[in-house]
């Protein structure tokens, strides 16, 4: 619970209240291992600067690439779909032979029936021999898929924190690999007095007076304005959201904010 610090020479009339809060980072991930595998390669170290996208591990994917392999060649591999039309003319090519040595009374029916039924047969098998080529794409797709879960992956722009691997490690599905932290934005929490409710909205802009090491003034945005009430404290949630592109800030060090101590007063009665 952040209380508030009570300026000198603040009354209930028209004096400043001072609320203390605190800095966070505005994401906290801790990226787990995709698969039961051993790590193959940790590609950073604590405290490194990461993009969105970027590779950070990958686990020991050999058994999975030599099934997408055969996955491949089953796939690109049009012979058997060759061999059953193949198979589908020639029969083709002996029902009708058939057809026309039964209409000029050089074969019976019974030779003719059997033509025909080798010939429908043929005819399956090429649509099964489609299917299963078609089956083996679906296949190769969904091992392609599962051979991306090999490579750990950064969700977002951020600083690595905790590591709890390395290489070589042989890790369960879902053991903690790498933890991401996000420092821009970050977010200042304050938990403010219910009689302040309602002087600050979404999108207005403050200043807060940040602490060591910080040590100066900072912008900040109010980003959301929790509208529950602690019956106990009295208090309500408010997170501002500080921009820190360039990560410079360091997340953890309290800040405050001060407020004209009016009812009423409006969000831009916070101190610039």
């Amino acid at each position: 619970m952040c209380l508030p610090l009570l300026l000198a020479g603040a009354d209930s009339m028209g004096g400043e209240v001072t609320y203390e809060g605190i800095v966070r980072p505005s994401k906290v991930v801790t990226l787990k291992a995709p698969v039961d595998e051993a790590v193959d390669e940790l590609l950073v170290k604590q405290a490194d600067v990461v993009e969105e996208g970027q590779v950070l591990a990958r686990m020991d994917s050999e058994v999975q690439r030599v099934i997408v392999s055969l996955a491949t060649h089953l796939a690109e591999d049009p012979s058997p779909v060759k061999i059953a039309e193949l198979r589908l003319e020639d029969a083709e090519i002996r029902y009708r032979r058939l057809q026309r040595a039964f209409e000029a009374d050089a074969a019976n029916e019974l030779e003719v029936l059997a033509a025909r039924v080798a010939r429908d047969q043929a005819s399956v098998e090429v649509e099964a021999a489609q299917r299963q080529q078609e089956q083996s794409r679906l296949r190769l797709d969904l091992e392609s898929g599962r051979l991306e879960k090999y490579t750990v992956e950064a969700p977002f722009r951020g600083v690595v924190g905790e590591l709890s691997t390395q290489a070589g490690a042989s890790l369960t599905q879902d053991d903690p690999m790498i933890e991401l932290i996000a420092l821009d934005p970050l977010e200042a929490s304050f938990d403010l007095p219910d009689t302040t409710y309602g002087r600050l909205a979404v999108g207005d802009k403050v200043t807060l007076n940040a602490g060591a090491p910080v040590d100066r003034a900072l912008s900040a945005v109010v980003d959301r304005v929790v509208p529950r009430i602690d019956p106990g404290s009295r208090t309500y949630l408010v997170v501002m959201r500080i921009d820190n592109a360039d990560q410079r800030l360091p997340s953890g060090f309290v800040v405050t904010l001060t407020l004209d101590d009016a009812p009423g007063d409006p969000a831009s009665a916070a101190r610039h």
